[in-house]
């Protein structure tokens, strides 16, 4: 498959979004409210949110290698800011490319800091001296899960049930093995609530016409800061059920194609406000802003064009 060029923009993604029917009955049953007020709130991320890697850093890969999804996961930071943009949801994003250090990974992991990507050899990250690499991790990776856990730590401080939903794409075929799905939601199924939520969040995409699959292409159970936030890592929340997070995968398939991003974004943003509710009145926004991206030559990845 031909990689696809991309460049950035500082234009926030807009307008013609394609509207998806709304195939399914009102479902309130995750949102008990109190006063009025949804008593789940939404937390996004998206930690391979970019390409790009620092000014005049070269880890001698190719510009190619650098656009393609060894680098980033393409298609995740547009659905991410569309969703938090309509739910007023908090939006966390990674600022520089896995190939720099990976947030999705614990920062004690080797491959935090990829000497290979994907098959891919990323020569500038290795043979890196353990001050390099610590570096990279007190710059970049620490202050990312900091910011992202004190988010969640202010909605449970709130009394209020955190669903994090972490924001990731993959390739259709991966080692030779053909992935013909849409979408994927990963859960563990030892984490109190996630079962449930997944369950709800795969039929109802199914619903959409997405065929969707559960802890696929990647078991649930794996390292990510899903799994570190919700403590099979290192850190872990003092009431269980409080915090629930689900990863979200998007197949290259969907996000290549003319309107996929937004098919799958308009699907999202309707089936999440029914297990939130709308935006609280003096909910806002927060987060880590970085650029969105765009096809070369087209207008918008949410546009549809």
């Amino acid at each position: 498959m031909s990689q696809m060029r991309f460049r950035e923009t500082e234009r926030v993604p807009d307008s013609r979004i394609i509207r998806v029917a709304d195939a399914f009955q009102p479902r309130n049953d995750l949102r008990d409210t109190t006063d009025g007020h949804p008593t789940t709130e939404l937390v996004i991320s998206c930690e391979h949110a970019s390409h790009r890697l620092p000014t005049h850093l070269d880890l001698g890969v190719t510009t190619d290698e650098l656009l393609s999804h060894v680098s980033w996961d393409h298609g995740a930071w547009p659905i991410a800011r569309h969703l938090a943009s309509k739910l007023v949801a908090p939006l966390h994003g990674g600022t520089f490319s896995r190939l720099y250090v990976d947030l999705n990974r614990n920062e004690h992991r080797d491959d935090v800091i990829p000497a290979t990507s994907f098959g891919t050899p990323v020569p500038g990250n290795q043979n890196l001296t353990a001050g390099e690499r610590e570096q990279r991790i007190a710059a970049i990776h620490r202050p990312y899960r900091r910011g992202l856990r004190r988010t969640i730590e202010g909605v449970i401080a709130r009394g209020h049930r955190c669903f994090h939903l972490s924001i990731h794409s993959f390739t259709p075929v991966m080692h030779g093995k053909v992935r013909g799905f849409d979408l994927g939601i990963l859960f563990d199924p030892s984490h109190a609530g996630a079962p449930d939520l997944a369950s709800r969040l795969i039929e109802d995409l199914k619903i959409m016409g997405f065929d969707t699959r559960g802890n696929e292409p990647y078991p649930g159970t794996v390292d990510s800061v899903v799994s570190w936030l919700a403590g099979t890592s290192e850190s872990g929340f003092a009431t269980p059920g409080m915090y629930v997070g689900i990863g979200f995968e998007v197949n290259h398939a969907i996000t290549e194609r003319p309107g996929g991003i937004a098919a799958v974004s308009q699907a999202l943003e309707s089936i999440l406000q029914r297990f939130i509710g709308p935006p609280r009145a003096d909910a806002r926004t927060v987060g880590q802003p970085i650029p969105a991206f765009e096809f070369l030559g087209s207008t918008s990845e949410l546009s549809g064009a």
